[in-house]
């Protein structure tokens, strides 16, 4: 977070109007930090103790979407953060005090490990989200900072515009494969099943049956 220095012989009167709406503005971003910790390990005591069902809805994440405005996406992203800080105490402690923002934990949260969190914790002092999101990105867990990233784990990203009618027989099949594995799946998972299994899926050898045919 950026401070402002402040001399001690400085009045109320010489403050800068700027000043008090920076305080402001940090003290508001620490209190953001506190509320996604908080959040996150209520959606997992939601899960625990099967809210929705108790207020009709068909998931936890339509329980979400309708109290929160949160999607799918983001309630699972925050079940994960909340499994994870489990045994990253620093990243949790960090969390819960508002000294890292949300978005910096839920990067680091992917590859730091009790032995690496505090490694990575210092590294990201003063570093930007975005540039935690870039140096996360490739590294599996229990990476280092200063690991090279692995070329196959860099994901990309694939834009569609489809039909109402589409996105629905997409979200039918999601809804399927989650329900035959007994997890949620993310976008990746989804289409490199289907991906699979329209071309055949692996071999005795471990090839795909298309990457047999080609070759």
């Amino acid at each position: 977070m950026l401070a402002v220095e402040r001399l001690g012989s400085t009045t109320l009167a010489d403050v800068p109007p700027w000043v008090p709406v920076h305080d402001r503005i940090v003290s508001l971003g620490a209190e953001r930090s506190k509320h996604e910790h908080d959040l996150c390990h209520s959606l997992r005591d939601a899960v625990q103790h099967d809210v929705h069902r108790h207020l009709a809805c068909s998931s936890l994440a339509q329980y979400a979407n309708r109290l929160l405005g949160l999607r799918g996406k983001q309630v699972q992203e925050r079940l994960r953060v909340a499994r994870a800080l489990d045994d990253l105490p620093l990243l949790s402690e960090a969390l819960a005090t508002g000294t890292m923002t949300w978005s910096a934990v839920r990067e680091l949260s992917r590859v730091a490990t009790a032995q690496t969190e505090e490694a990575w914790q210092q590294w990201a002092t003063g570093r930007t989200s975005r540039e935690i999101e870039q140096a996360v990105q490739g590294r599996r867990s229990g990476a280092r900072p200063g690991d090279r990233p692995a070329p196959e784990l860099l994901k990309h990203v694939l834009h569609f515009e489809v039909r109402a009618e589409t996105l629905a027989l997409f979200r039918d099949v999601q809804a399927k494969l989650q329900r035959a594995v007994g997890h949620s799946l993310d976008d990746d998972a989804v289409l490199n099943e289907v991906a699979r299994q329209v071309l055949g899926g692996p071999t005795k050898e471990g090839r795909a049956s298309y990457q047999v045919a080609a070759a």
